[in-house]
């Protein structure tokens, strides 16, 4: 006869799509006619920003661009530079994705390069790596305890702290800022590059909402008006955003992305205007202590328990800092370093070096640094000459966010069927082994914990009267 299970019924979020692309983009663009023809190619950089994702029955569509800048130089050596859209337009094929469940999404450049087809035309090539994961509505079961109705039944029972997911939530905001400029005011009004990295400083879960402070670091790459000299420096806007989840989160998991994000000078002032829109995901998971079954069984009957293996993700972070060293081979001879850029493209990081002879002409030596995962903010790299060329350090942070599959025994059934041989009335003697188990000794002996205790009130005794409850 099966048996009545009293169970905890917990609305939550499981991933039903997990799905990771790559996609190739290649655009050509020509050189605008104001400006000088190109010679040589010295730094390309850009962000991604993305604005539309459609979800639809097995698939899902974004759509974006890439803001890149080129630089380059002309056959004197100049500088000269200026702003390209790449499109971005990336079909990501799943199974069960239909509208309505949450999406959670991290994409990133993992490749960004640019080519001389001739003077007046520039090719840029590049990868983009996507990862979607799709949340939908789900309930967990938990077996409290077993309703025995006329049955006598002891239960033992656990705590058990259960991490799942109960809230996908996003939020676009905006973050406006004039920064002062600490090193220069940029020739003729205008930046020659920038990048951008967004930073996530913290994350508060409190009161049903998530609060989110992070920063924009933009790192600017500008001619100083005057002197021309070669500067790059770094500015920082600050953000903020609370989403309301609906729930007490432990731990969220954050995904920032652009969708647009612009940078201008001001007119003979050092200082620059930034604007960004930011995309903020993050993915809330709570941590709920249950008491639960963990075993049980009868004097009168014999009790088959049947279980199943509850899975559920739990969030492990970690943040860790880093340095990543290589050497750069080349021979810059008598040419000076006036600048060095760094970007993060998947697990690499690109080193780019714009170096000036005496006659002023400014070329490129680009490298490439291994730091074997991705990370999430480079810091100020600096750069000292070696035997075999320039060796490059990087400080580096990862934030490690990574989902943890655990699984523990949930009662699913319990059967009771009559006992053949049942206890009789009286008691057993039990030599009392070394940390013994009361639960096992009651269950083997036909008793229960707590007559075990009452007529053992000296617990020190080496053997153990185990009266038998009928």
């Amino acid at each position: 006869m099966e048996l009545q299970l009293e169970q905890k019924q917990i609305q939550c979020l499981i991933p039903i799509a997990n799905r990771s692309v790559e996609e190739r983009f290649s655009s050509d663009f020509v050189v605008p006619d104001a400006l000088p023809d190109a010679a040589e190619l010295l730094l390309t950089e850009g962000d991604l920003c993305l604005w539309r994702l459609d979800l639809s029955e097995e698939s899902a569509e974004l759509e974006g661009e890439i803001s890149a800048r080129i630089c380059c130089a002309d056959e004197n050596g100049t500088l000269t530079s200026f702003p390209v859209r790449v499109p971005v337009l990336i079909h990501i094929r799943a199974e069960a994705i239909a509208p309505g469940q949450r999406p959670f999404l991290h994409c990133s450049i993992v490749n960004l390069t640019s080519h001389l087809i001739n003077s007046r035309k520039i090719r840029v090539q590049g990868m983009i790596r996507c990862a979607l994961v799709t949340y939908d509505t789900s309930f967990i079961n938990v077996t409290t305890g077993i309703l025995p109705e006329e049955r006598k039944v002891f239960q033992r029972k656990k705590h058990v702290l259960l991490p799942y997911v109960f809230a996908v939530e996003e939020q676009v905001i905006t973050a406006e800022e004039t920064l002062p400029l600490g090193l220069g005011v940029p020739s003729d009004g205008r930046l020659i590059s920038y990048g951008t990295a967004l930073i996530a400083d913290s994350c508060v879960c409190q009161d049903q909402h998530v609060a989110v402070k992070g920063r924009i670091i933009t790192s600017l790459l500008y001619q100083n008006a005057g002197t021309q000299e070669l500067i790059s420096e770094e500015v920082e806007t600050p953000f903020s955003c609370l989403l309301d989840v609906n729930g007490e989160a432990a731990k969220c998991r954050l995904s920032l992305h652009l969708t647009r994000g612009e940078v201008r000078c001001r007119n003979d002032e050092p200082a620059v205007d930034t604007e960004f829109h930011v995309l903020v995901q993050a993915v809330c998971y709570v941590e709920q202590e249950i008491e639960c079954i963990a075993d049980a069984y009868s004097n009168e009957e014999d009790l088959r328990l049947n279980w199943a293996e509850l899975t559920l993700p739990q969030l492990i972070q970690e943040t860790e800092q880093d340095t990543v060293e290589d050497t750069i081979p080349c021979d810059i001879g008598e040419k000076m370093i006036c600048a060095v850029r760094t970007g993060v493209r998947g697990e690499k990081i690109i080193v780019t070096m714009l170096l000036q002879d005496t006659s002023h002409r400014f070329s490129s030596v680009i490298g490439t640094l291994k730091s074997g995962c991705a990370p999430d903010r480079v810091g100020k790299p600096t750069v000292h000459r070696g035997d075999r060329g320039q060796v490059v350090h990087v400080p580096i942070t990862i934030q490690k966010n990574q989902e943890e599959m655990i699984s523990f025994k949930n009662l699913s059934s319990a059967d009771a069927e009559e006992r053949r041989n049942g206890y009789s009335s009286g008691v057993t003697l039990v030599r009392r082994e070394t940390a013994a188990d009361l639960w096992k000794l009651a269950k083997e002996n036909g008793s229960s914990v707590e007559a075990i205790e009452k007529a053992n009130p000296e617990q020190e005794r080496k053997w153990l009267v185990i009266p038998h409850v009928i």
